[in-house]
């Protein structure tokens, strides 16, 4: 990752509120290759969780491994990884596996694409993560992931992107809270 990964609970809420409000500026590819974006670093948090610590081994041994050319250097083989390992259920896995198709269209494609295509549409509605926020939405019109950009006045956004967003918020709680159960189990171990 390009990135420096969030490292502390300051940092993830730093990042969670950067993307809700980059959502109101961003077409439906940007928003779909950021929130992808997000959820290939929660994942990769997930995994460093579970590893070993120690002295040099971010230069010897996990930094090679999550370099663009590495073995976990994609967002598909995090996803492998995860679920291999049993980090991640069959649903998030289902759920990674589909954003990261749709990522990958958005990425690859210079034509036009909208998250109402109907190949896209289709993947979006199959989510599973994130039903939550459809319940929160049916019983509560009034609900707002978007604003305009004085960030005053609420924007209705497109069912395919509340399920879109609802899901990834889903995906980032659940790997970002299993990251936490595994850096506090690692912390004796490994005395951090």
């Amino acid at each position: 990752m390009k990135n420096k990964l969030p490292r502390s609970e300051a940092d993830l809420a730093k990042r969670r509120n950067t993307f809700l409000i980059e959502l109101s500026r961003e077409s439906d590819r940007g928003l779909v290759l950021i929130a992808a974006s997000i959820l290939e670093e929660d994942l990769e948090m997930l995994l460093r969780s579970v590893m070993r610590k120690g002295p040099g081994l971010e230069k010897n041994v996990l930094g090679p491994l999550f370099r663009s050319d590495g073995p976990l250097g994609s967002f598909a083989g995090k996803t492998r990884i995860a679920y291999a390992m049993e980090l991640i259920d069959d649903v998030a896995f289902r759920d990674l596996n589909t954003i990261r198709n749709i990522r990958n269209h958005f990425a690859h494609s210079y034509e036009h694409a909208a998250l109402t295509d109907e190949s896209i549409r289709t993947q979006i509605m199959n989510l599973e993560t994130g039903r939550v926020f459809e319940e929160l939405f049916e019983k509560n019109p009034n609900v707002y992931f978007q604003f305009d950009e004085e960030g005053e006045q609420a924007v209705a956004v497109a069912e395919e992107q509340r399920r879109i967003i609802g899901a990834c918020i889903s995906l980032a709680a659940v790997i970002e809270g299993a990251t936490r159960a595994f850096e506090e189990r690692q912390k004796d171990r490994y005395r951090e």
